[in-house]
């Protein structure tokens, strides 16, 4: 092998060693500035769901699920505690629409679109060592819509999954898809004035809600 030759393969093998080592430093100095960080993110979310109630056929004559939607804009604070674990606080308002339903003190209700809130606290697996990847999120929101007969609220347990994607060293996108579960839910009902108190109604519906939405930092 000729001089020029083994200049050339050693040129090679020292290229070859530098992008090899340069790529864990590349991904080090992404990786450190962030963690402690918190970033602003805007989105969407759709909200297709159903209120189930089992004996709405023998009161009523109607189906045991309603369909119901929504469509929220999402404002998020995101918070890096480590290389692979974030904190976030989310706010959404929307319209929520919902078919003819048995949520509602008067048994069943007509169709409606009503203003709508939703407050949640989501941790994410959120690892920086990638461009991007998997996320999964574990959380809980608490949810309320002005429906016309009463405000409709619960609280919910949340899990999200979905895909990361850093479009730069200062922005990231989130694409999510959740299931809320819901623990606490019903109907905020007005005490009589000069008594305070009300008959109770009883419940026998829950509302199940899906969201499909993404995260995107400013």
């Amino acid at each position: 092998m000729t001089k020029p030759t083994y200049k050339l393969a050693a040129g090679a093998l020292v290229l070859v060693a530098a992008l090899f080592a340069s790529a864990p430093c590349a991904a080090q100095d992404m990786v450190m500035p962030i963690v402690g960080r918190q970033f602003l993110t805007t989105g969407l979310a759709l909200n297709p769901g159903i209120i189930y109630d089992a004996t709405a056929p023998e009161r009523f004559g109607s189906s045991r699920a309603s369909a119901a939607a929504a469509s929220m804009l999402r404002l998020g604070l995101h918070h890096i505690l480590s290389t692979g674990f974030s904190m976030s606080g989310e706010l959404e308002l929307g319209a929520q629409w919902m078919a003819a339903h048995t949520a509602t003190p008067a048994g069943l209700s007509e169709p409606q679109t009503a203003f709508a809130l939703q407050l949640g606290l989501i941790g994410r697996w959120f690892p920086l060592e990638v461009r991007r990847g998997w996320t999964v999120g574990l959380g809980t929101h608490y949810y309320r819509a002005w429906l016309r007969d009463a405000p409709l609220q619960l609280l919910a347990f949340e899990a999200r999954i979905g895909r990361f994607f850093w479009i730069s060293d200062e922005r990231f996108l989130i694409l999510e898809l959740g299931y809320g579960f819901p623990f606490i839910q019903g109907l905020r009902l007005a005490q009589d004035f000069g008594t305070g108190t009300r008959e109770p109604v009883e419940r026998s519906w829950s509302f199940h809600r899906l969201s499909l939405g993404f995260n995107l930092t400013w």
